[in-house]
C-alpha cells in the first residue's frame, strides 16, 4: 500500500475465525476495552451491535465497569462471553482503561465507549489499514444520532487555536459570532482538518492528524503499554490528547479514517450537566499545558483562560438580573461554572465542587 493515508482499501482482511477468544488459549487479533459507567441501556447496545455486525476477526471484549448504580450487572450477564470486570468505584475512564488493558490479550487495542454502535463490519478493514499503512494509531469517521459528523480528531492544542476558541466563544455567548464566520470556522474545526488548498476536508476520507477520540481509538497493544498507557492523573477529558502525544514523541503517529463509520451517542455518561463538562474539560487542559507546555506558554494559557471565564460569569450575572425562574438559574449556573474555572487557573483552588 502506498505510503499517503488515501492509497487503495487494504486488500486482505485477518482469516475468519471464532467471534470471541475469551474461551480460547490463542491470543486473539483484537481486544475490544469498554468502560462503563452507568450506561447500561446504552452499553447492551453496544455489545449487541459489535456481535451481529463483526466476522473474519478474532476477538475479545473486556467490559471494566466504574461502580454502577444501574443494572449494567444484569445487561452484562447477557453476554457470558465479556470477560467483565466490576470494580468497587468509579477510578475514572483512564484508569478503567489501563486496568482492563493489562488483562488484554489482543495484538490490537480498540478503546471503546459503552455510547458506541458499531453498523458495519469495520474492524477487519481498520485492522488491516493499520498493519499495512505507516500510521500506529486509529480514529474512524463517528456519526452522531442525527447522521452528522463529529468532530473527533485534530491537531494538539495550541495557544492560537486556543485564542481563537475563547474569541468565539465569547462572540457566540453575545450572539455576535455570525459577523466572523472565518473565525467560526476556525473555531468548529480541529486544525489538520483543512486541505492544503484551504478547503473543507472530505470526512469519508483518510487524513493524518495528531490526535484521534478515545470514544473509538484503534493501536497496538504494545504501544499503548510501551508508552506507559493513559495517565490517570486525567480521570475525564484530554487523556486522549496526552496520549497520542506522547505517542507522537515516539514516532506512533496518527490517522482519521473515514472508509468506516460508527453510530456515537455523545457525552451520554457526562450529559447531567454541561457546566460540569465544562469545567472537567478545562481542568484537563490545564494539566496538559503544565506537563507538556511548561513556562510562558502556560502562563499565557492561564491568562487567556481567566479573562474568558471572567467574561463569562459577568455576562450571566447581567442576564440573570431580569430573568426569572428556571431562566434565571439557568444563568446563575453558569456565573458560578465561570468563576468555578477562573478559581483553578487563577491558582487560588486546585478542585472545585463539581455540580451534579
Amino acid at each position: 500500500m502506498p505510503d499517503t493515508p488515501n492509497g487503495p482499501r487494504p486488500s486482505e482482511f485477518p482469516e475468519a475465525a471464532p467471534h470471541n477468544a475469551a474461551s480460547s488459549a490463542s491470543p486473539p487479533v483484537l481486544s475490544i476495552v469498554i468502560v462503563n459507567w452507568n450506561t447500561a441501556d446504552l452499553l447492551d447496545a453496544c455489545l449487541a451491535s459489535i456481535y451481529r455486525y463483526t466476522a473474519g476477526i478474532y476477538f475479545e471484549i473486556i467490559v471494566f465497569d466504574n461502580a454502577s448504580a444501574d443494572h449494567s450487572r444484569e445487561v452484562l450477564g447477557k453476554y457470558p462471553e465479556v470477560s467483565a470486570i466490576f470494580h468497587p468505584e468509579n477510578i475514572g475512564f483512564a484508569a478503567g482503561n489501563n486496568r482492563a488493558a493489562e488483562c488484554a490479550r489482543g495484538e490490537f487495542l480498540l478503546l471503546l465507549n459503552p455510547d458506541t454502535e458499531i453498523r458495519d463490519n469495520i474492524f477487519p478493514e481498520i485492522i488491516a489499514y493499520l498493519k499495512e499503512s505507516p500510521y500506529r494509531v486509529l480514529g474512524p469517521r463517528l456519526l452522531l444520532p442525527d447522521g452528522s459528523v463529529q468532530m473527533t480528531s485534530g491537531n494538539f492544542p495550541g495557544l492560537w487555536r486556543m485564542l481563537v476558541q475563547n474569541i468565539y466563544s465569547f462572540l457566540k455567548m453575545l450572539r455576535l459570532s455570525a459577523l466572523i464566520p472565518f473565525l467560526a470556522l476556525l473555531s468548529r474545526v480541529p486544525a489538520g482538518q483543512f486541505s492544503g488548498m484551504g478547503r473543507w476536508w472530505d470526512p469519508e476520507q483518510v487524513h493524518p492528524v495528531d490526535w484521534v477520540s478515545g470514544a473509538c481509538m484503534l493501536l497496538r497493544r504494545d504501544d499503548f503499554m510501551t508508552v506507559g498507557r493513559f495517565d490517570e492523573d486525567f480521570t475525564l477529558y484530554a487523556e486522549e490528547f496526552e496520549l497520542c502525544y506522547r505517542l507522537a514523541k515516539a514516532g506512533k503517529t496518527a490517522v482519521y479514517y473515514g472508509r468506516v463509520a460508527a453510530l456515537h451517542h455523545s457525552a451520554a455518561s457526562t450529559r447531567q450537566f454541561r457546566e460540569r463538562s465544562h469545567i472537567l474539560r478545562t481542568q484537563a487542559m490545564l494539566r496538559f499545558y503544565e506537563k507538556f507546555r511548561p513556562g510562558a506558554e502556560v502562563l499565557v494559557y492561564r491568562l487567556v483562560v481567566i479573562v474568558a471565564n471572567v467574561l463569562g460569569a459577568i455576562w450571566h450575572q447581567l442576564l440573570a438580573l431580569p430573568a426569572t425562574g428556571e431562566n434565571r438559574e439557568t444563568h446563575l449556573r453558569y456565573a458560578r461554572t465561570y468563576w468555578q474555572v477562573t478559581q483553578i487557573y487563577a491558582g487560588w483552588v486546585r478542585q472545585v465542587k463539581l455540580p451534579g
